[in-house]
């Protein structure tokens, strides 16, 4: 799925990562966490930056959740 970083209120936007776990993303696992698997590296992250400081620039706040259930990974 590409990327769609649109505003659609000016008062917030929310910027979800949630896992890229191409291995498991379409296959039946036993539970969800184990299709979001994942760590984001320092680079990928970085890579995001330029999109999230886009969507500050037109909107007032801007909150970037980490959806990597599996387990407590931190970035």
């Amino acid at each position: 799925m590409p990327l769609v970083a649109e505003v659609t209120s000016p008062k917030l936007s929310v910027f979800r990562l949630h896992g890229r776990n191409r291995g498991t993303w379409y296959a039946r696992t036993e539970t969800t966490g184990q299709r979001f698997d994942y760590q984001y590296s320092q680079q990928e992250l970085e890579g995001f930056l330029p999109v999230i400081e886009r969507l500050a620039e037109k909107t007032g706040e801007v909150h970037v959740l980490m959806n990597n259930n599996r387990e407590d990974f931190r970035s």
